[in-house]
């Protein structure tokens, strides 16, 4: 197995944001987020994108990105299969982005409107190990791998799936 700094040096990755002209325009925040970490023997690396629909949805996106590449680099070192990491990564976040979300609400009733305009986002990103790479999404966005490009969506009225 790598130590963590010869895993690191195996990847070259980088990222950056531009809001969007729309987003410009209208004076709203990039919604945009990505984060990535490298440990022994794997790369998580995610992008989220903020749904348009809320008006402060780069939060989730935020803490999204954040929340899952914690919990997956926690979670890869169990040895158990991709597939049921992403199903607990997933799980995960969510408990705590409704910690978060209630504790911004000051009834049950605005716990929704929170939700609804914090905390919608879609996921693209990958998990790379010794033993392979997965590639995941919930929503729209695009893939290239090896300069071949999956695009996903679009979705019916524009609303892609959110976590």
């Amino acid at each position: 197995m790598n130590t963590k700094e010869e895993t690191a040096a195996t990847f070259e990755i980088a990222g950056g944001s531009v809001a969007g002209r729309a987003h410009a325009a209208a004076g709203r925040n990039n919604q945009d987020a990505f984060c990535w970490a490298a440990d022994t023997g794997a790369l998580v690396a995610v992008v989220c994108d903020g749904c348009a629909s809320g008006s402060h949805s780069e939060v989730g996106a935020q803490l999204g990105a954040r929340l899952f590449v914690r919990a997956a680099t926690r979670l890869l070192r169990s040895n158990l299969n991709v597939a049921d990491v992403l199903e607990l990564i997933g799980q995960d976040v969510l408990a705590s982005l409704r910690v978060v979300a209630r504790e911004m609400s000051a009834r049950a009733a605005s716990f929704f409107r929170t939700v609804a305009d914090h905390f919608l986002f879609t996921i693209v990103g990958a998990v790379i190990t010794a033993r392979g790479a997965t590639t995941f999404s919930l929503g729209d966005g695009l893939l290239v791998i090896n300069g071949e490009s999956t695009q996903l969506g679009p979705f019916p009225n524009n609303e892609p799936p959110c976590l």
